[in-house]
């Protein structure tokens, strides 16, 4: 697990954390420094209650592997929708793509896939009542292994890795995968994949600072379906006590 832990934080607590960087083939992701303190009144918003995730959707559009969706509650009792869409893998990227991953993930991402292609996500956060100000968090979210972001983003805790976006806000991310196939080592499939609340050392329940996530789905392609690691992700979300919503990885 590519994690690095935060100040305050104990090794174990960062890697269990939503840190949501995945497993997979080696990178050396360069390190920056964000600060993830937040505040908030002293009491938690009720979250309300998590359905169970669906696995199938005739309507994704072409092209689309599947699309994560949560609700955020923020403590003052603000609302949030999170989506997030990832694309089937392609083989090329545009020149600053690459660029971009060889200055944040340095050059040997080229040497962690036997071949290569590209997933791209995109995250999208609405507010959908109450004031998201700037005193609450960030969400931090996730698109496979090494990704590069684009859009309202700032790192978290690295680049090359998971990244914080705003709410509202909208980002784009691409990250290399194995071209071998979505169960391969490296294949899109080993990775992670969605939302977390960034930089809570409580990894039991949501503390009364806390943004809480809810409504924990995912919509799934028949593409993404004959993957025989994807295809359970919708059985078994990670929520970890209202902390997380995100499928896949470990």
């Amino acid at each position: 697990m590519r994690t690095a832990p935060l100040a305050g934080v104990s090794a174990t607590a960062a890697l269990l954390l939503l840190v949501l960087t995945a497993c997979g083939p080696s990178a050396d992701p360069v390190p920056t420094e964000t600060s993830t303190s937040s505040s908030g009144p002293s009491a938690p918003a009720e979250p309300s209650s998590t359905p169970t995730p669906t696995s199938r959707a005739a309507d994704l559009p072409e092209g689309v592997l599947f699309r994560v969706s949560a609700t955020a509650t923020a403590p003052n009792g603000a609302v949030a929708h999170l989506v997030e869409t990832v694309h089937a893998p392609v083989p090329t990227v545009d020149a600053t793509v690459e660029a971009q991953l060889d200055q944040e993930c340095a050059p040997s991402w080229r040497n962690s896939f036997p071949t290569v292609a590209f997933v791209a996500g995109d995250v999208e956060t609405t507010v959908v009542s109450g004031d998201w100000g700037d005193d609450l968090d960030r969400i931090a979210a996730d698109v496979a292994g090494y990704p590069v972001w684009t859009g309202d983003t700032e790192p978290y805790m690295a680049y090359c890795a998971s990244a914080l976006v705003g709410v509202p806000g909208a980002a784009h991310a691409i990250s290399p995968v194995n071209a071998g196939g979505a169960d391969t080592d490296g294949g899109w499939a080993v990775f992670r994949y969605g939302f977390g609340v960034a930089g809570d050392p409580d990894l039991s329940s949501p503390g009364p600072d806390d943004v809480v996530m809810s409504d924990c789905a995912i919509e799934m392609s028949d593409e993404a379906l004959d993957s025989a690691l994807a295809n359970g992700w919708a059985d078994d979300p990670k929520l970890f006590g209202g902390l997380a919503c995100y499928f896949g990885g470990l």
